[in-house]
């Protein structure tokens, strides 16, 4: 894992030479013999495909087919070739490639697989986003290569940036860092998962039937003397042994003149193979005719599915041979034709002109032509003679010119049947191109649209594969090679409402293997971008998260136990919403404070006012209660008789109290009223 940047960096003087079991000469010796015979019979397998695209290529941008100049091959071409290639594009690759990185099921409740999702998905889209990140450019490169040769190829591959560092050492005994001792080791201070464009002249693989059965596949890369020795650490001896090509100056006058950039460069190159054999789980670096094998190692990315490229974008293929045969050679002869017809309409078009013949003694027919002769009377002599001989229509004859107006029209006509047949052909309707007929109905125009969309659906889901596989790649690479701090730092979950799950989600991703099964990664849409349709459905989303809300807050209200449950139904709507799984962390938060929310005692309620003025009264009264308890227990008790009680009689009356009354144990005798003394001694 730790030189596995060797593998993917043979385009780098600095890589590292990855260490491993060393490889013998006279294995070296057997393994050069094998891919030399494996490259040229891929080599003569594909033949037939490189020849074709080849013609595509010279076809798309106009150069002659026989001279290698940029000369037009007819007077008079019209390029379609170019100008239907630049519609699919625009059609197809509109706009930056994104990941899209989801829960396979959709689980709302998978809140690890969730976050691990966004993590990825920060990854991927913060690296393909930076202004110096070539896989935006490799992608399109390589679709432009499928419309014009037939195939394109891009290659993954990990790039690492270490430089030693003093880190402390600690003891064995006590795993405690010993004061003042350190060591040097080598840190990663940056590491990259990039995409590389590949030439698809450059890219070999196994002849096979379907792409399942390949057994390897291999990318060509001219290296210079200096990188070679830095890359592989070879010597003088060894390096001496090695073809190299000594580029010479293009010679555009040879029948196979190309600008192919390479062969005019200036100094001495080796074309070095990266073959990645399945069968044997090895990388292999080999030049053509050299005797030895340069390197070879076993996997260093570990991918899931080995090779550092996906299956490539291809044109039309047989079940047959995986091979692919231009889109041009499909329809190259209306191409040629309309070549022809161009080039005649080009000649007639000149060939329609004023000219004509006149009397060499008619001086004045000639004036009448001259430049500047308007408003004039021209003089004529032996007026007589002019006369009998019909006047102009005698002294002058013009050439015909109605066949060739005829031809013109003829010929421009079956220049307008071949391009049609070109764009019923190649399923290009006059929508797509931005041309239409104004006395159509909209109905005629939209059936166009559905026409055109159906005709390209299959090329587009095509693209979208194939992106899909490079992003499937790359966070394969993350996965298996990103440390976790650095997934962490570039993801910036941290400071989002799922730092709680970032650990989790990590630990998740760094088994690919295992996070395959709760997450997908796949490419969004790579036409233009509908701006009113996704502002339509983020409106959708939140008029029917209010109706939501609105509905559910009575009951709520009646019963808060209910608020994480109608929560949870709002989490599952919103994981059917493209965009939303951030969204779904916010509602995990609340769905969680509801619940502790529920789950606490109920606090009493604030008193009301009215309460209040009750409680003020029943202050009043208890002061007036308390106050009036005061006063009594001022108040002297009533005075008894002398000798307390008189006793009572058992069974006979009391005295002063009514007859026949019993005289029961615990009876109480009346009181006598005392009648007041008479005043001065009379009676009352």
């Amino acid at each position: 894992m730790a030189y596995a940047e060797a593998a993917s960096r043979t385009d780098e003087a600095d890589a590292p030479k990855p260490k491993g079991k060393k490889t013998t000469l006279v294995e070296s010796g057997k393994a050069a013999q094998k891919w030399q015979r494996e490259l040229d019979s891929s080599k003569r397998w594909m033949q037939r495909f490189v020849k074709a695209a080849r013609e595509c290529e010279r076809q798309y941008i106009g150069v002659s087919d026989t001279t290698g100049s940029t000369a037009p091959t007819s007077m008079g071409k019209v390029n379609l070739f170019w100008s239907n290639v630049q519609v699919i594009l625009s059609a197809i690759y509109g706009r930056l490639p994104k990941a899209e990185v989801d829960r396979k099921f959709g689980d709302f409740d998978d809140d690890v697989s969730r976050v691990a999702g966004i993590i990825m998905q920060r990854v991927l889209n913060g690296d393909i986003e930076r202004d110096y990140d070539d896989t935006n450019a490799a992608m399109r490169d390589a679709v432009q290569d499928r419309f014009i040769a037939g195939l394109g190829q891009v290659w993954c591959r990990y790039e690492v940036d270490t430089e030693m560092q003093d880190q402390p050492v600690t003891d064995p005994a006590t795993g405690q860092p010993i004061p003042g001792a350190t060591q040097q080791v080598e840190a990663i201070i940056n590491e990259e998962a990039q995409t590389d464009y590949v030439y698809w002249d450059d890219f070999r693989y196994a002849p096979c039937r379907r792409w399942r059965e390949c057994r390897w596949v291999a990318r060509r890369v001219y290296m210079s003397e200096p990188k070679l020795k830095a890359r592989f650490k070879l010597d003088e001896k060894q390096l001496g042994m090695i073809p190299m090509t000594t580029r010479e100056p293009i010679n555009t006058d040879s029948p196979s003149g190309t600008e192919d950039v390479l062969k005019a460069t200036p100094f001495k190159q080796a074309a070095v193979w990266e073959v990645w054999e399945r069968e044997r789980n090895y990388v292999c670096w080999f030049v053509e005719g050299c005797s030895f094998v340069l390197d070879q190692q076993p996997d260093p990315l570990e991918l899931d599915d080995f090779f550092p490229c996906p299956m490539p974008i291809t044109a039309t293929t047989l079940t047959k041979a995986f091979l692919p045969r231009p889109d041009y050679a499909m329809v190259q002869d209306l191409y040629k034709e309309l070549d022809r017809v161009n080039a005649k309409l080009a000649h007639l078009t000149e060939a329609v002109k004023a000219v004509g013949v006149y009397d060499k003694t008619a001086m004045a027919a000639r004036k009448m032509l001259a430049a500047g002769t308007e408003n004039e009377l021209i003089p004529v002599e032996n007026w007589s003679a002019f006369v009998e001989k019909g006047g102009m229509k005698g002294v002058i004859d013009w050439m015909p010119i109605e066949q060739f107006v005829a031809a013109i029209a003829q010929l421009t006509a079956r220049k307008n049947q071949l391009q049609h047949d070109l764009y019923e052909v190649m399923g290009i309707s006059d929508i797509m191109r931005g041309a239409s007929v104004a006395s159509e109905t909209a109905t005629a125009q939209q059936l166009k649209v559905q026409y055109g969309g159906a005709r390209l659906a299959n090329l587009q889901n095509d693209v979208a594969r194939f992106v899909s596989d490079v992003m499937r790649i790359r966070a394969n690479i993350v996965s298996n090679l990103f440390q976790p701090q650095t997934i962490l730092k570039r993801s910036l979950i941290e400071r989002t409402p799922d730092a709680q799950y970032a650990q989790p989600a990590i630990q998740l991703l760094k088994d690919f293997g295992t996070a395959m099964y709760s997450i997908t990664v796949t490419a969004d849409s790579l036409a233009a971008p509908d701006w009113a349709q996704e502002k339509e459905a983020r409106t959708e989303f939140l008029g029917a998260a209010s109706n939501f809300v609105m509905a559910a807050a009575p009951v709520v209200q009646a019963d808060p136990m209910t608020g994480s449950f109608l929560i949870k139904l709002l989490q599952w709507a919103a994981a059917g919403f493209k965009g939303a799984k951030t969204i779904e962390g916010v509602l995990d938060q609340a769905a969680k404070a509801l619940t502790e929310k529920a789950q606490q005692p109920p606090q009493p309620e604030p008193p009301t006012p009215e309460d209040k003025k009750n409680t003020a009264q029943a202050g009043k009264y208890d002061a007036e209660a308390e106050r009036t308890k005061k006063e009594a227990a001022l108040i002297p008790p009533i005075g008894m008789p002398a000798g307390g009680l008189p006793p009572m009689t058992p069974g006979g009356p009391q005295p002063g109290g009514p007859p026949g009354l019993p005289a029961g144990p615990g009876s109480v005798p009346p009181m006598q009223p005392q009648m007041p003394a008479p005043l001065n001694g009379a009676p009352m």
